[in-house]
């Protein structure tokens, strides 16, 4: 007998409903069959003459982001050769906020300012940067410091700046912190920031704020200064210790492509994000509170019993 409860709906599921959800969708055929139902379009670039290919759902919950993929839609291209970094480009944007959304909410978190008065190009800024990195290396690497920094340029002169988010890192006065700086680059009193942050809201307050902010009026350069510097920008944002950063469990889990199942859980994330109602393509990426609870939701949808 079935006293199952719908999560999306808090109705018993029916016989008829059980029976379609366990229903698998095994080819590419019945993938396109499945979102002409749901009302989705199929892109273009996923029609593919081979209907034999297995789809699979692959779902990905840690720290704060869900993850939800569909493969083998087509075959994988190979990796693409990156070029010169010129910006902050948005597939940029989103593996830094990726990063972000996987980590722990651990308690102990520190915000950096770094500026200059007189300011080098970007290249000489980063290697400032290293040199800097590398004495807090030697300070702290016992205690497990980790951080993921982000370097911005002003709109007006081109100035470079970093943010930087310390994790494990403990108490530093800001005259030290400011003395530390000024060796490295040579300059006295530099203006630097250090602040703690007290909540995980806080701590999105400022990776949006500060490390993936798209400044107005350099819409897709992410505020960048392309008359003083239009090439050789590098990396803009990286990790400092990364085998020390305090990425959440990751619970992955890969299926064959279940086409009812899907459908509530896709349902469940428009309930939080609307817009992905709107999306062509259904594969999408959450950022939650409890990404570990959403798998929670996706196991209530998956083991829907008889």
């Amino acid at each position: 007998m079935n006293n199952k409860l719908n999560p999306l709906t808090g109705q018993p599921y029916t016989q008829a409903q059980i029976e379609a959800a366990y229903k698998i969708h095994y080819s590419l055929h019945e993938y396109e069959e499945y979102l002409r139902e749901c009302g989705i379009r199929l892109l273009p670039s996923y029609k593919k003459p081979d209907h034999t290919r297995t789809v699979n759902l692959d779902m990905k919950f840690q720290g704060s982001l869900v993850k939800v993929g569909i493969r083998g839609l087509r075959n994988a291209p190979p990796p693409a050769k990156r070029g010169k970094v010129t910006g902050f480009s948005h597939a940029s944007r989103r593996r830094m906020m990726e990063t972000m959304m996987r980590l722990k909410h651990v308690k102990n978190r520190v915000f950096v300012t770094l500026t200059y008065g007189d300011f080098p190009t970007p290249i000489v800024a980063k290697q400032h940067l290293r040199a800097f990195l590398e004495r807090v290396r030697r300070r702290y690497d016992h205690l497990g410091v980790s951080a993921v920094w982000r370097m911005e340029l002003q709109e007006k002169r081109g100035a470079p700046h970093f943010h930087l988010m310390f994790f494990n890192l403990p108490f530093w006065s800001k005259d030290d912190l400011q003395k530390t700086w000024g060796e490295v680059i040579g300059q006295e009193r530099p203006f630097t920031r250090i602040e703690f942050i007290y909540s995980w809201r806080g701590v999105l307050s400022y990776v949006s704020k500060y490390m993936t902010k798209q400044d107005s009026g350099e819409a897709g350069h992410g505020g960048f200064n392309y008359v003083s510097y239009p090439h050789d920008l590098g990396r803009v944002w990286g990790i400092f210790n990364r085998k020390y950063l305090p990425l959440d469990a990751l619970i992955h889990v890969v299926l064959p492509f279940m086409g009812k199942f899907f459908h509530q859980f896709r349902d469940l994330a428009c309930s939080v994000w609307p817009e992905l109602a709107q999306r062509e393509h259904p594969g999408f990426s959450l950022y939650v509170k409890n990404a570990h609870l959403w798998y929670n939701y996706w196991q209530e949808i998956f083991d829907t019993p008889f």
